[in-house]
């Protein structure tokens, strides 16, 4: 059985993601050199004749990772293309201590990131949490080797550390280099819906395509998350309009479909991240549309007691989420003008904000009115006044350029609402990426990566998830497809 810190599989190299990266030049020097060579080969990698032995569901990040450790196998793709969610541009990812950081002057380690996980994430670290810390700079230098580059840095909007690294547009996209590693032994196979799973005496051995059944001696669940469907999404909050599935929303819970059916343990499904940019479903309810400009947006979030608490252009992040519930409730203050302006399509009167606001926006003449409406002490509401007069940073990372204008013509408040863009729980797995039973065993033959198995392993980023969480998702199919390669199944 492989550690926690298993060993992957690179080109006729061995790169271990655990704590000693002493050998890492010699390896990244072996891949370059020999990156034609195939992976490492079990004795027993195929099973019937003809038939492959490991068949992974699901073509985005996990599954095509796992794929490109194996040296034959079949890899099934719903989709006409390969890459999932994350076959775009503007990806930034998670790494922590590496060369762009240090370059940067940016000093960064495990152990910084651990010390706040908690604020970061509403939940305390895991050891998952902490080996995929660990092999951050690994993973980082691994996908160099294999062409992406990274461009930039920005900070999360808790610690203010620049750890997000924006994949740069003149290197490979990640989903085409994991792509290209996939060896010419693994057949691929897209516009292949999976309706099932093949069982017998307990084991999964196979997977149902219609009247077709694929057999394997392992099945690799690479599905995705399940933040697109709007059915769990109800589910878990309760049915509140405030939170709704994202046009981004990543998977659409087939994973917990199939929990359901054969009697698959889940864990942590409620931990899904949220993206809080948008100033509440009952405005789209009404048929309303918000449109939020990226930069100097002419609001401010501030909370229970009137203090401005981040920064406004970081609305989409993830990790905001974890701010967001330690403030008991926020709002956005903005002015009526433009709140008016915002609405897209509405022939509005900014002075008539009765006619054209839904009951769920409250508006007054002054921030002590609006104090009033929203809970918010009248002398707290004061204090702001002078703060934004000051376009004071309160601690945020950006202090305000253009202070929104809450005196003339009134002001408004609004409670944004919540986008389910990821999720971080799903199929419970244990460490070695086995999907587990209602009772806590091991299904034999039956695996899962990436989203499906909530990026690494339910729970390792709290209840709120974390930002630029790809890294995870590609280093746990590395993980698995070691294993798998390895015979240890």
């Amino acid at each position: 059985m492989l550690s926690l810190y298993a060993w992957s599989a690179i080109p006729s190299c061995y790169l271990r993601f655990g704590y000693d990266s002493s050998v890492l030049p010699l390896l990244l020097a072996c891949v370059q050199s020999d990156s034609a060579a195939p992976v490492h080969d079990s004795p027993d990698d195929s099973g019937e004749e003809g038939v492959p032995s490991i068949v992974i569901i699901g073509g985005g990040p996990a599954g095509m990772a796992v794929a490109g450790a194996l040296s034959s196998g079949r890899l099934l793709e719903a989709a006409d293309v390969l890459g999932g969610r994350a076959d775009r541009d503007n990806l930034t990812i998670t790494f922590v201590d590496t060369p762009l950081q240090a370059a940067s002057g940016i000093e960064d380690d495990p152990e910084q990131a651990l010390a706040r996980w908690a604020d970061m994430t509403g939940g305390p670290p895991t050891d998952m949490t902490a080996a995929w810390l660990e092999a951050s700079p690994e993973i980082y230098d691994r996908l160099v080797s294999m062409g992406v580059g990274f461009s930039t840095l920005s900070p999360d909007p808790i610690t203010h550390v620049a750890r997000l690294h924006e994949v740069s547009l003149e290197g490979s996209r990640i989903t085409a280099a994991l792509q290209e590693a996939i060896p010419a032994g693994v057949e691929v196979r897209t516009g292949t819906w999976v309706d099932g799973l093949a069982l017998e005496d307990g084991r999964v051995v196979g997977v149902e395509i219609g009247d077709e059944t694929i057999a394997a001696d392992a099945v690799v669940i690479a599905t995705g998350g399940f933040s697109g469907d709007s059915s769990v999404i109800e589910a878990i909050t309760g049915g509140d309009p405030s939170f709704w599935p994202g046009e981004s929303a990543s998977g659409n819970g087939q994973a917990l479909a199939w929990a359901d059916q054969y009697g698959l343990g889940t864990d942590c499904e409620a931990c899904v991240g949220w993206r809080w940019g948008r100033l509440g479903s009952p405005l789209a309810e009404q048929g309303l549309e918000v449109n939020l400009p990226p930069e100097n947006a002419p609001w401010v979030w501030v909370n229970r007691e009137g203090h401005r608490f981040v920064d406004e252009t970081q609305n989409w992040s993830i990790t905001l989420g974890s701010a967001w519930e330690a403030q008991n409730g926020p709002v956005a203050l903005i002015s009526a003008a433009d709140m008016a302006g915002l609405i897209a399509g509405e022939a509005v009167d900014p002075d008539d904000a009765a006619s054209w606001l839904p009951a769920e926006v409250l508006c007054a003449d002054s921030l002590e009115a609006l104090g009033e409406l929203i809970a918010i002490d009248a002398k707290d509401m004061t204090d702001l006044r002078a703060r934004l007069a000051n376009a004071d940073s309160e601690g945020t990372e950006r202090p305000l350029q253009d202070p929104p204008d809450l005196e003339s013509g009134g002001a408004c408040a609004v409670q944004p609402g919540r986008i389910a863009l990821k999720t971080f729980g799903g199929l419970a797995v244990d460490d070695d990426g086995r999907v587990l039973d209602l009772g806590g065993e091991p299904v034999p033959g039956l695996y899962a990566a990436g989203e499906a198995a909530g990026m690494l392993a339910p729970g390792w980023a709290g209840t709120n998830g974390v930002d630029g969480s790809l890294s995870a998702v590609v280093w746990s199919g590395w993980r698995l497809g070691a294993l798998l390669a390895a015979g240890d199944r």
